[in-house]
């Protein structure tokens, strides 16, 4: 609902465990997003590439690589020092 009220998307980020690992699942993600104009390349998608899309998608899918665990731990080391 959002991407049609914003009209559209520029860029699909997978992120995290899933998102980074899973073609499976970025490939069933993006098949019900291509009335938004995603056109998924499947070898990027299957050998893990940076950039998901193909030339002609209107919007740019790519994955990127997360550290969620040192995220949480800067985070929590700046709560614990305020």
């Amino acid at each position: 609902a959002l991407a049609n009220t914003m009209g559209g998307l520029e860029c699909l980020v997978f992120t995290a465990g899933i998102g980074e690992r899973s073609a499976t699942i970025r490939k069933a993600i993006c098949e019900k997003l291509t009335w938004l104009g995603v056109v998924l390349e499947d070898r990027a998608n299957n050998t893990h590439a940076e950039i998901l899309s193909r030339p002609e998608s209107k919007v740019e899918v790519r994955v990127i690589a997360t550290d969620e665990e040192s995220v949480v731990a800067r985070h929590s080391r700046m709560v614990m020092q305020a």
